[in-house]
Order: structure tokens, then C-alpha cells, then sequence
């Protein structure tokens, strides 16, 4: 590390208000990726609640009940079963005009086989449909076979050939998602996969890490301006050049660093609590639709990419905005206003184009798209040719700092001193 870079990078880290903001950063993380692993409750076969580690070590026991691979033949055998529950009085719910099974068969052989079930029964149901009790498998005819597999690429056609009020898909988007859920492999291999499911669903969490490099970083040239020390800075013999290019590097580094840091700890304190059975399972388990041909910890190294890339995006905007500034607070509200701005505009019923700009925000970018029907085939045409959602995020996040980087050097270098 050069001097000057090092001077810049210790302005950042060496402040008490930064250390502070880090620290309060790096400790919510902990207690927010902490808490699903406090908090997992499970069923016993009895219809007790366990919670804790306790409901993750039944979880376990559960879920590799069915592992291995989803042969045509298994999953008829197992549908089978699930039918002939139907068959004893018994298990049946007295109060209810159709079949359905009674609490204490459900709490049996339903509730705590749940990721299973949902997955065999997702691929029968019709597209948009949900279906709380998994009664769809209860219907279906084994007698000819169950054609899984078939059924699963025929859904995909059916969901692709809807109509849609925002906006429909064009016949090579139909083409490539058709082709992409083909390529991903069969049989597909069930078994326990709870605690890279849950890192999923928390990994958005990361965005309070950037939201503190943002606040730690958003005065690294308009706290110049504040100080007057512009004057200074633009009048000796490297201010506008190896003293901007080491603000900009100093930037960089530190957002690795710190929200590298808080990548490992949400990480380590998630999957220590779920533990890592499942890494080398395919994203299918989830829902035998995803076109992803990804197994979990591939699906997990992208996220993390893609995160770090958003992260790079923001420290660039942060820098291109702090150069225009001649105070640290607008910068900061109108960073605050980009990283929030889903909250405030959710998804549109009527509208594609706003969809697809706001699946792109960095708050959006960070959600992986996995676990959702419909986000899963979220693409882009651009200049004729599609791209899957994912690739459009890290292809956008890449190119952000490829433009605002050097138009911030040449702002500050513009800047007109007081």
C-alpha cells in the first residue's frame, strides 16, 4: 500500500464515528442473521413446537426421511403412500366437504415432510396457484405413470404463455427459459437444505452493511470542500491526479474489507446454526422450476457476487455525488433514497417497464431470485438477445463504477475553489 493511498485509507478507518458506525453495523448483522436459528420452530410428530436447535436437528431428521434422487419411480411410490393416507377414515378432517387429512395425520405424515410435499405437489399444480394443503397430488392418477419431469417442463410452458397485465413474454424469452429449465439435470436430488434456504431469504440483510460503508465513505471528497482543504489538495502536485485516484482506491478497499467482514459473519453464524448438509444439492429442491442450473453453495457464491457488486455500485455513486456536493448530507439523503427506494414503490400490477427497472435497485439486486415463481423468469432483450435477471444485475453492477469512477475524478479535478 503507497503512502497516499494508506494516508486516505487510515482518514476512513481511523475515524471514531466510522468505527462506531461499523461496529453497530457488524453487531446488527449478527443478531439479524441470528435470530432465524433462535427462532426456527419445527413440529413434532405429535403436533408439539420445538424451537431452536432442537427444531433444526428434527428438521434434519425430517428432510433426508426422503433424500436421494427423485426418480420417476420414487416419487409415483411416495404419491402413492400419500394417497393411500387418504384411504383410513381415520386421517380424514370430519369438518371439511372435501378429503383433507385430520390434524393428527398432518402433524404425522404431512407437516413435518413439508419441503418434500411442496415440491412434488408444486410441479401439479397450475401456474399462480397455491395450494396450502397439498391436496393436488391427492388426485392425480399414478396408474399410466406420473410423468414428473414432463409435467414440470409443461408448467413452465403454461406459465410462459399466460397473459400478464405488466407485461408478457416474447417468443425467444418463451424459447430460452423453456431451453434453461431442459438443460438444468434429472433426476433432481432431494435431502436437507433448511439452512441454505433461510441464507436466501436473509442474504438482502446485507444491506445494512452498505448502508454503513455509505455513511462512512459519503465524505471523501465534499468533507474536503466542508474543510476548505480543496484548496490545498487541488494546488499541490498530485491533487488532481495520484491523490484522487488514491481517495477512489482508499473507497474500495474499505468497502471490501468491511462488508466482507460482514458477509463471513452473517455466514458463519447462519450455517454454524443449520449447519452446511445440502451445499452440493441442486436449486431445484426449492421448486423444480428454477431455471438455474446451479447446486446451493454455487447459488449462494453468486448472490455473494452480486451483493459485493452492488456494494461497488454504491461506493461509486457515493463518490460521483460526493465530488458535486459541497456538503456531506444531501449525498448521504439521496444515497439513503436509492437504497430504500423499494420500500417506498413496490412492483407495479400494469406496469413491466417500472418491474424491471426496480428488480435492478440495489435493495431489489440483493434478493435472490430463487425462491420466487415469478422472479425466477424475470429477463432482459437487449439489443436482440436475452438475459436471464441475474446476469442483467451483475452486468449493470459491473459497469455503474466503469462510469461514475472516472466521472468523479473529473469533477473533483473541475472543482471550482472558494
Amino acid at each position: 500500500m503507497n503512502e497516499l493511498l494508506s494516508f486516505e485509507f487510515k482518514k476512513i478507518a481511523g475515524k471514531r464515528f466510522n468505527m462506531v458506525v461499523v461496529l453497530c453495523s457488524i453487531l446488527l448483522t449478527a443478531i439479524l442473521f441470528w435470530l432465524p436459528v433462535k427462532q426456527y420452530i419445527v413440529l413434532t410428530l405429535e403436533g408439539k413446537q420445538v424451537q431452536g436447535r432442537e427444531a433444526i436437528s428434527l428438521e434434519k431428521k425430517y428432510e433426508n426421511q426422503y433424500a436421494g434422487e427423485l426418480t420417476e419411480n420414487k416419487v409415483k411410490i411416495d404419491i402413492e403412500d400419500y394417497q393411500a393416507l387418504f384411504e383410513n377414515k381415520e386421517n380424514l378432517s370430519l369438518d371439511k366437504d372435501e378429503k383433507t387429512l385430520n390434524k393428527k395425520a398432518a402433524s404425522r405424515y404431512l407437516y413435518p415432510y413439508i419441503p418434500y410435499w411442496k415440491l412434488i405437489n408444486g410441479v401439479y399444480l397450475e401456474p399462480n396457484i397455491y395450494d396450502s394443503n397439498y391436496t393436488r397430488i391427492a388426485k392425480i392418477s399414478t396408474e399410466n405413470g406420473i410423468e414428473f419431469y414432463n409435467t414440470r417442463i409443461e408448467k413452465v410452458k403454461k406459465m410462459l404463455n399466460q397473459t400478464y397485465c405488466d407485461s408478457n413474454y416474447s417468443e425467444k424469452e418463451k424459447n430460452f427459459w423453456i431451453s434453461r429449465v431442459e438443460d438444468t439435470k434429472e433426476p433432481i436430488i432431494f435431502g436437507y437444505h433448511a439452512g441454505w434456504l433461510l441464507l436466501f431469504y436473509c442474504l438482502e440483510l446485507l444491506l445494512v452493511a452498505i448502508l454503513a460503508i455509505c455513511i462512512c465513505i459519503t465524505p471523501i471528497f465534499s468533507g474536503e470542500y466542508q474543510s476548505g482543504a480543496d484548496s490545498l489538495i487541488l494546488a499541490t502536485r498530485y491533487g488532481k491526479s495520484k491523490l484522487i485516484r488514491a481517495k477512489v482506491k482508499a473507497a474500495f478497499l474499505f468497502g471490501t474489507i468491511i462488508f466482507a467482514l460482514h458477509v463471513l459473519v452473517a455466514i458463519i453464524i447462519l450455517l454454524s446454526g443449520f449447519g452446511t448438509n445440502g451445499f452440493s444439492l441442486p436449486l431445484q429442491v426449492l421448486n423444480a422450476t428454477i431455471p438455474y442450473n446451479f447446486t446451493m453453495l454455487q447459488a449462494v457464491v453468486v448472490c455473494v457476487i452480486t451483493d459485493f457488486l452492488v456494494m461497488f455500485g454504491m461506493i461509486s455513486l457515493i463518490l460521483l455525488m460526493s465530488a458535486n456536493m459541497n456538503s456531506s448530507l444531501p449525498t448521504m439523503a439521496v444515497a439513503l433514497f436509492i437504497l430504500l427506494l423499494p420500500m417506498f414503490f413496490g412492483y407495479s400490477e400494469t406496469n413491466g417497464i417500472w418491474n424491471h427497472i426496480l428488480t435492478l435497485l440495489p435493495a431489489t439486486a440483493m434478493q435472490p431470485v430463487w425462491p420466487d415463481d415469478y422472479n425466477c423468469f424475470v429477463s432482459y432483450s437487449v439489443f436482440g438477445k436475452i438475459f436471464d435477471v441475474v446476469s442483467i444485475r451483475i452486468i449493470v453492477y459491473v459497469i455503474l463504477p466503469i462510469i461514475c469512477v472516472p466521472l468523479a475524478g473529473v469533477v473533483f479535478k473541475r472543482h471550482q475553489v472558494k
